[in-house]
């Protein structure tokens, strides 16, 4: 049971008390299962030794990073190892381990009296020290760059952290710790360097140097006195090759040993000379590409500290190396506060998985983006977006750290939000919007349904698109009408000119059409045409609504007629005198005739005579007859003069039998207009008539012709008493007269008002009381 586990763990402990802090067992989910100084309860899942060493059931070793306990005080190592049963984890069993053994091992690597090792991690910290405590001292950046390599090796550090200068220090990495499949020390790496005091070090050296010295010396002279002679030939050489060197390792490399000896030494001075002639150019070029480095690093350095962007650099470890001055400037942190601190420091807490994760992948990938937010130093969160590019060793491959761009995104993300805010505030304006179409399109499609007109909508072609049911009155159904050609349902005169002009123009017009029915029948119609105009006020196409005027028509031409009769019956007693008095002339010529009473040659005179009377008499019924019939509307082009002298020659008696002047001012060279004659013809008759009445008797009726601009004009004046203002407003209106009861219907301008209205035309009025009134026709001439 768990006490008999709890008895092996503590049995387990005892071979190793004081290097196991704690033992702990939990099984898959995390949950405490057994344990030595780690409570008797609780779940681990958050603990990062767990997942690792779990690895979602395949199973890892798990060695962590050496961190300060909190409770106890001191440094301990967590180590963890899958418990596995059948190839997958069931468990995980963690010890937590003192570092006093490994700092004991540290302790007693010594160099003479001032030599020790030392163990730091890749972030420049010194893990152990047996000068300094644990974690407590930094060394310096160069020395980090040193020491911190694949392989061992030796070095000189201008400072070994310890107070020495120009030290030689020897170094190597934990092995383990910089296997990247293995993953240990929570990515950290621990290196070993040694140091030692430089006189400590020195000092052999200096004292070999010395016997050395001596030695020579006494071998010199030992030489000087056995071979004074041959010490001539054999010194001079060697001291020019001596001094050559000295002169060429204090940096004159265009010095040249000149010595002819014929021998070996004399080979020396020549591979000298050659050596000398390398270093030369070897220096040259590094002098150049030292100035070139120069030059560039600090080109590249102003413009990293004077950029306006943010930017900085982290290691692997993600404490940051460098961080320029708008970076700084923005958080408010110095650089050496920045250098103390992780990236994950400056970030939410919630955000701290991210940012690991981002650094990883920069490292594995070369490049990353991320966004992030920074706390500044007085709490104010930033928005921002890192680009980070990673930085590799040139000959061993290994990372050195991360190059990142950070760009204050606040204002951005400010807009971003707004953007969405504002996004779903017009996704619900849409809806209501939507909505609203909806019930509106609804409504349209209900009013056209019902409206009392016919209502059609045509594409650009003149094909029908829409129509409503009103049109099954003439017999059509909808689905039959909808794609057909909009002439198809007009009589074959109408020839569609008004209707592609609106295509064409985008102008609206009104005017009357004959329409066929499904029964062949004529109905009439007033169409109002309008463009419909898409979006971007191109033509879409045509709307035409259809009064049906058919029943209209026909009373209008009922009361025509009878305008018409009134006329005529007003007309009567000039006619008849039209008629009588060639009558008169002919029934005497018969009397002198038939009594022979007259000699040949005058009998041929009245018989001429008698047939110019007759065929007065016929011209005048027939005149009566044709103003008297209905005729069908038909549109020609009339000579506007002949059209008043016809109407003249009906009303020359009732205008002149009472002693009227009527004066005509025909204008000369009148073009020809496109109207109904007869209608028109009627017009005049009505305007003449109103003349006469109105001077009783009296005065003058002056009828012009005359073109004003693009109109056709023919005006009726008189001079008699004029129209009252007061009732000028209402003289077209139906039914309103000022006569004498029996002598008018009120409907003579009403109506003739209408027939120049359907010829495009109008009727002007000009009226001054007490001095008389003027009707002016206007029919367009452009319509001709």
């Amino acid at each position: 049971g768990r006490g008999e586990l709890n008895n092996y763990l503590r049995e387990f402990r005892s071979y190793d008390e004081k290097e196991v802090h704690s033992l702990l067992i939990v099984d898959r989910s995390a949950d405490y299962v057994a344990g030595i100084n780690e409570g008797g309860s609780g779940n681990f899942k958050s603990e990062r030794w767990f997942n690792v060493a779990f690895n979602n059931g395949a199973g890892k070793v798990y060695v962590g990073d050496l961190n300060l306990d909190n409770k106890t005080g001191k440094y301990l190592m967590n180590i963890a190892a899958p418990v596995m049963d059948n190839g997958k984890a069931i468990g995980v069993v963690a010890i937590r381990y003192t570092v006093d053994s490994l700092l004991e091992i540290i302790n007693n690597v010594r160099i003479g009296k001032t030599g020790h090792a030392n163990l730091v991690d890749s972030a420049g910290t010194i893990i152990m020290c047996p000068i300094f405590p644990l974690r407590s001292h930094h060394i310096s950046h160069d020395l980090v760059k040193l020491v911190t390599r694949v392989n061992p090796g030796w070095g000189v550090a201008k400072d070994d952290a310890h107070g020495g200068k120009d030290s030689i220090v020897g170094f190597a990495p934990v092995l383990a710790t910089i296997n990247p499949e293995l993953g240990w020390l929570d990515g950290n790496k621990w290196y070993v360097f040694l140091r030692q005091s430089p006189s400590e070090m020195y000092a052999p050296i200096y004292s070999l140097l010395a016997r050395v010295t001596i030695f020579a010396f006494v071998l010199i002279v030992f030489l000087a006195l056995t071979a004074v002679y041959a010490a001539g030939d054999i010194v001079k050489p060697i001291n020019e090759l001596y001094r050559g060197v000295e002169l060429i390792g204090q940096g004159k490399l265009d010095h040249r040993l000149y010595v002819k000896t014929g021998d070996e030494i004399e080979k020396l001075a020549d591979e000298f000379n050659k050596m000398a002639e390398e270093l030369k150019k070897t220096y040259t070029t590094l002098e150049e590409r030292n100035k070139e480095l120069e030059t560039s690093e600090e080109r590249y350095k102003d413009l990293i500290e004077n950029s306006p962007e943010m930017i900085h650099s982290v290691n692997a470890e993600r404490y940051f190396v460098g961080v320029n001055k708008t970076e700084l400037n923005t958080l408010g942190y110095t650089i050496e506060e920045m250098r103390n601190k992780r990236l994950e420091d400056i970030v939410p807490e919630e955000l701290r998985e991210r940012v690991k994760k981002h650094v990883g992948r920069v490292i594995k990938e070369g490049k990353g983006r991320v966004e992030l937010q920074f706390i500044t130093k007085d709490g104010k969160k930033i928005e921002v977006e890192i680009s980070a590019t990673a930085l590799y060793h040139p000959i061993t491959g290994q990372f050195i750290k991360t190059r990142a761009f950070v760009r204050d995104i606040t204002d951005r993300k400010r807009l971003e939000r707004h953007l969405r805010e504002y996004h779903d505030i017009l996704e619900q304006r849409v809806s209501d919007r939507t909505r609203e179409l909806r019930e509106t399109k609804d409504y349209l499609e209900n009013l056209l349904e019902g409206a009392n007109d016919v209502i059609f909508t045509l594409n650009p072609a003149g094909l029908i698109t829409y129509v409503n049911k009103k049109v099954e009155e003439w017999g059509y159904k909808k689905e039959d009408l909808v794609g057909s050609s909009f002439l198809a349902i007009l009589s074959k005169k109408h020839k569609g000119e008004r209707l592609r002009k609106t295509v064409a123009e985008g102008i609206r017009q009104t005017y009357e059409v004959e329409i066929i029915d499904n029964s062949g029948g004529v109905k009439y119609a007033v169409l109002s045409i309008s463009p419909l105009r898409s979006g971007d006020e191109k033509m879409a196409g045509v709307l035409v609504i259809a009064n049906d005027i058919t029943e209209r028509n026909r009373l209008e031409q009922q009361v025509a007629q009878a305008e018409k009769m009134s006329a005529i019956g007003q007309l009567a007693a000039g006619i008849a005198h039209e008629i009588n008095n060639p009558i008169g002339g002919i029934m005497n010529c018969l009397y002198n005739i038939r009594n022979k009473l007259l000699p040949k040659e005058r009998e041929v005179i009245y018989m001429k005579s008698m047939e110019d009377g007759i065929q007065r008499v016929q011209r005048t019924v027939e005149q009566l007859l044709d103003f008297a019939q209905q005729h069908e509307p038909r549109l020609l082009a009339v000579d506007v003069n002949n059209l008043v002298e016809d109407v003249l020659s009906l009303m020359s008696y009732a205008v002149t039998k009472n002693g009227i002047h009527l004066r005509k001012e025909l204008g000369l060279n009148m073009q020809r207009v496109m109207m109904d004659q007869h209608k028109i013809g009627q017009v005049v008759m009505n305007m003449l008539l109103n003349a006469v009445q109105a001077v009783k008797g009296e005065g003058e009726v002056i009828v012009r012709t005359y073109a004003d601009n693009n109109w056709c004009c023919i005006a009726v004046s008189d001079n008699g008493s004029g129209i009252p203002p007061q009732i000028m407003p209402r003289i077209f209106d139906p039914f309103f007269t000022t006569k004498d009861v029996g002598k008018g219907t009120g409907l003579g301008l009403a109506v003739s008002l209408g027939i120049v209205e359907k010829h495009s035309g109008k009727i002007d009025v000009k009226s001054e009381e007490g001095k008389g009134t003027t009707f002016t026709i206007r029919l367009p001439l452009k319509e001709a």
